[in-house]
């Protein structure tokens, strides 16, 4: 890992976006021993109102890194619902749910508890995870060896990483 100021010349993975899927990603890489550098334009994680449910198999997903336990213990897992216009219900739903399954179909969560079970996945494999807030993928730049990535740090450095 590098100082905060600084980020490296060459990574094998870099990965623009460190929401959910970004940070989810870095972690699956991890435990697979691969090195990643995730770039996230926000100062943390997200704090405004994104993604709210999570379906069984982002949670199986999330499963893998190891964020199971934390994710179980403060979502809201529910298995049907209802709307109502009024007083008039017009709809009712029941999804397909077994005792024997490890998630419930779906799970109330707010997506800054998911980015940080996902990164504190990552850094429990190591600092192979460099997650970097406040820097904006600026361009991309693909010839035969790979991909030259153009950043911008938050106090307005300019930075190229190549993938």
């Amino acid at each position: 890992m590098t100082s905060p100021e600084t980020l490296p010349a060459s990574v094998p993975v870099l990965i623009a976006g460190g929401g959910p899927v970004g940070l989810t990603l870095a972690a699956l890489l991890s435990r697979q021993g691969i090195a990643s550098l995730v770039i996230e334009a926000d100062d943390a994680y997200c704090t405004g109102s994104r993604a709210i449910c999570m379906s069984r198999r982002s949670q199986e997903i999330l499963g893998w890194v190891g964020a199971d336990k934390p994710l179980v213990e403060t979502g809201l897992s529910w298995v049907g619902g209802r709307s109502y216009w009024r007083d008039t219900e017009v709809l009712h739903f029941q999804m397909p749910s077994e005792p024997t399954q490890r998630f419930a179909p779906m799970d109330n969560i707010q997506q800054y508890h998911v980015e940080a079970f996902a990164h504190g996945a990552a850094q429990a494999c190591g600092n192979l995870a460099d997650v970097r807030f406040g820097h904006r993928v600026t361009g991309v730049t693909q010839d035969g060896d790979g991909v030259s990535v153009h950043i911008e740090g938050p106090a307005g450095a300019k930075h190229t990483v190549t993938a």
